[in-house]
């Protein structure tokens, strides 16, 4: 049945909002993208009045409902203690091996180089003891930038793959009991998928609320199977309207983390974290779930390919998410099983006006933006990732850079960056290129919705967003000149790198930026 929303807000004025429907985001990573759009509190309060939001909000495809672990202190080095903080557990079954993923952020890297090195000897177990088995490692074999977490492996029996429920427990090499951690999963709900898509969790920004559905839509349109979204410790009504008739649909799948925001010195800290507990926790969910995953790709970047000789016919098909990547892969003369990833820039377009879909606006900048690339990843072949790039992958594999005349993103927000903003750089090309999908899209979206497009996008961009100073969200437009980071907090290596790959034509080779002293400190 349809929801009914009202939101009303009673201060100097009073006015409300009806958002209906049957029933992401932004990343933030300091050294190369924008900040997230987070959330923290059971209410939070607008200039205007507070939203009460549904912190019990349950849904039919939750796959996983993941709380903080206690912390295990592991051992100790030289008189120091050895404390393991995983952030998630996920069970993975399949082609890439049946195991635990156990999640830790990266920090110092200390308790990966001990296991690795036998330093200290980690073994993990089911209940009673059963299946004991050595824990392994991944996560600092390459010499990629910007390693941001690590993970631990534990075996465990195929025949278990059945459960929902895992209690593995840890010890040491003489036998002494650690802790437990505790992975779910909920069986049936992921199947077997050629590409999926991860949608972080979602916040009214500078644009209101009007760019989660039509992204959605547009992705399962062109050839997106599934998408795992998540969300953080709350969820508006809004939110709850726009997710519901996707999941009716089964076309998405959600995990929900409880993390709150108390204890971090400042917004930046947060988001980067809840970053990283999304990426690594989507990335092992489909381990054995998809060919080809988009990881990072926000609610505000379409991809759009430009070459239609990538395909039989030089006609580019409907389902072109789906398909470019197998495309790509075969006109270089490799195999899937090869590469890794798939990256790609992004040209930076101004925002559509409210009631109107993103790709109706067609004012860019005249050539791609100097950020970090966004990338499609063979889950398999990679084992932890940042946003911009696999960290710890396969030996053997590579990763395939596009050029803008391949394939590009388009990404619809404002304001400028500051790169734009010094070199004078003006929104002022037009690119009429994706105008083709609007016809498409508003069809599709009214018939999801039963209401006339431009009227539900009209009201989602009425969805104000909530002054920075006066909330616990986070905005990408608040947070200290955010994109600024790409280029004037990463490292000169890394940011030679990004202005090289802004550069790139056709289809090229290229690993993801080397280690720099300065990384550890982003």
């Amino acid at each position: 049945m349809a929801r009914e929303t009202i939101l009303c807000y009673f201060c100097a004025l009073t006015f409300c909002f009806l958002v209906r429907g049957r029933g992401a985001c932004d990343t933030y990573n300091s050294t190369c993208d924008e900040s997230a759009l987070l959330q923290h509190d059971n209410s939070f309060r607008g200039r205007d009045g507070t939203w009460e939001l549904p912190r019990d909000w349950k849904t039919s495809r939750d796959i996983a409902n993941i709380s903080a672990f206690e912390p295990i202190t592991w051992g100790k080095i030289e008189d120091t203690d050895v404390v393991l903080n995983f952030f998630t557990a996920v069970p993975v079954f399949g082609q890439d091996g049946n195991y635990i993923a156990l999640l830790h952020e990266m920090d110092d890297g200390l308790p990966l180089r001990y296991l690795q090195t036998g330093a200290l000897s980690l073994f993990c177990s089911g209940p009673g003891g059963s299946h004991r088995t050595k824990v392994r490692g991944r996560g600092n074999e390459t010499n990629a930038a910007y390693k941001i977490y690590f993970v631990f492996l534990c075996d465990w029996p195929e025949e278990d793959k059945h459960l929902e429920r895992f209690e593995v427990s840890l010890e040491d090499g003489q036998g002494k009991q650690l802790g437990v951690v505790v992975a779910e999963q909920k069986n049936g709900l992921l199947q077997q998928y050629h590409t999926a898509a991860c949608l972080r969790d979602v916040w009214p920004g500078v644009s209101g609320l009007r760019q989660l559905p039509q992204w959605i839509e547009f992705q399962l349109l062109h050839g997106i199977d599934h998408i795992l979204f998540y969300t953080v410790n709350i969820d508006s009504e809004i939110l709850v309207d726009l997710y519901e008739p996707y999941i009716k649909s089964g076309v998405v799948t959600r995990v929900h983390l409880h993390k709150e925001r108390e204890g971090y010195p400042h917004a930046q800290a947060f988001a980067d974290e809840v970053q990283r507990r999304i990426l690594g926790d989507c990335l092992y969910r489909f381990k054995n779930h998809a060919n080809w995953l988009l990881p990072s790709v926000d609610i505000d970047e379409y991809i759009h390919v430009k070459d239609g000789n990538l395909f039989g016919g030089g006609e580019v098909p409907d389902d072109y998410l789906g398909s470019s990547w197998d495309a790509i892969v075969k006109k270089q003369g490799l195999q899937p099983n090869t590469v890794r990833s798939i990256s790609f820039g992004r040209y930076r377009f101004q925002l559509a006006q409210p009631g109107q879909v993103e790709l109706s606006s067609v004012l860019r900048e005249p050539q791609p933006a100097e950020l970090c690339p966004k990338y499609v990843v063979n889950p398999i072949l990679c084992d932890c990732l940042h946003v911009h790039w696999c960290t710890s992958w396969k030996t053997g594999t590579e990763n395939l850079g596009l050029g803008a005349d391949t394939l590009i993103a388009h990404e619809f927000r404002n304001p400028p960056h500051s790169y734009a903003i010094e070199k004078h750089i003006e929104a002022n090309a037009t690119d009429t290129s994706m105008q083709q999908y609007i016809p498409g899209l508003s069809r599709s979206l009214a018939a999801r919705f039963q209401e006339e497009t431009t009227h539900l996008l009209s009201r989602l961009s009425s969805v104000e967003r909530i002054p920075l100073k006066t909330s616990t969200l986070i905005h990408p437009e608040r947070l200290e000149s955010d994109t600024d980071k790409e280029l004037q907090v990463a490292d000169p290596t890394t940011a030679a790198w990004i202005r090289s790959f802004s550069k790139v034509k056709g289809i090229v080779n290229t690993d993801p930026p080397a280690e720099h002293a300065l990384h550890s400190a982003i």
